[in-house]
């Protein structure tokens, strides 16, 4: 899996990662443009465009680009000079807004897109999702939490995120994952995921948690299980399995029993858990 931040001069991670983002400032990033992805070699420079619509000055820019630069860049759908400028030229590109439906990947493939950001909906049917994006020949890209989600009515568990121990696992499905935040906060990220760990309660990294899961007390089995579970309880489904383990977690906190990143890694495959056995349980063990 390829890690991406947005480009800071006071980030330390801008040499361990696989792609760098940085936005377009007109008028500037014409001219440095070059220069910039060659400070980077070993990096893919991706300009964001957003809404701006590109100059004429910007599309000679990067059509005299060096053969070879590792370069891509990404705008938003509404952005229609951008959107006949850029696939013409031959360029890596995808829109910034996120494939909400299976439609929505095809559509982006027709016109052109090499890459496609999944939805929190999609995130929940990865494997199908990844199915379509190999036939299509297509990129899956994720940010680490979706946090458009933080509302009122939507549970902790229903909202898209990838734990640090999952992310082997998630690596399966997603080519590339995005973080954001300042510096600071996306220093401690890339180094929570590149390590596959985070030893303390997710919602000191992960925004749209309230509820307290802690890393350290969560089995693997509910990462395995989350990527390919479509969301059923949020539809009326009668799945327990995230308030059974959410409950197991508690318990094993209060009785200060850490399990080792092996076991809580969604990577554990060799670890079999029964299904039909993830219900509350009536009368908690006393440990």
């Amino acid at each position: 899996m390829n890690y991406c931040i947005p480009f800071n001069r006071d980030s330390k991670q801008l040499n361990s990662v696989q792609e760098i983002i940085i936005d377009y400032t007109p008028n500037k990033s014409e001219m440095r443009l070059q220069s910039f992805i060659d400070m980077y070699p070993d990096q893919r420079i991706t300009l964001d465009l957003s809404i701006i619509p590109p100059t004429k000055e910007l599309v000679a820019a990067v059509a005299n680009l060096r053969e070879g630069s590792n370069f891509a860049i990404r705008f938003d759908k509404k952005n229609v000079a951008a959107l006949e400028a850029f696939p013409k030229l031959g360029v890596i590109w995808y829109f910034t807004n996120a494939a909400m439906t299976y439609d929505d990947i095809f559509s982006y493939k027709i016109l052109g897109a090499s890459e496609f950001f999944i939805s929190a909906q999609l995130g929940f049917d990865l494997p199908h999702v990844k199915s379509i994006a190999d036939s299509l020949d297509i990129k899956v890209r994720s940010v680490y939490a979706y946090g458009y989600e933080d509302i009122e009515i939507y549970k902790p568990y229903w909202q898209y995120f990838i734990r640090p121990e999952d992310v082997q696992l998630y690596g399966q499905y997603i080519d590339t994952i995005e973080f954001y935040g300042d510096p600071f906060v996306i220093n401690v990220l890339v180094n929570a995921y590149q390590a596959g760990r985070w030893n303390g309660p997710l919602n000191e990294i992960i925004p749209t948690q309230k509820m307290t899961y802690d890393s350290r007390y969560m089995v693997s089995y509910w990462g395995r299980r989350r990527v390919e579970c479509n969301r059923k309880c949020m539809y009326g489904g009668n799945c327990t399995m995230c308030e059974a383990i959410k409950d197991l977690s508690d318990t094993l906190a209060k009785a200060q029993i850490e399990l080792p990143v092996e076991i809580r890694g969604a990577k554990a495959e060799q670890i079999i858990i029964d299904e039909s056995a993830l219900t509350k349980p009536k009368v908690k063990p006393n440990f």
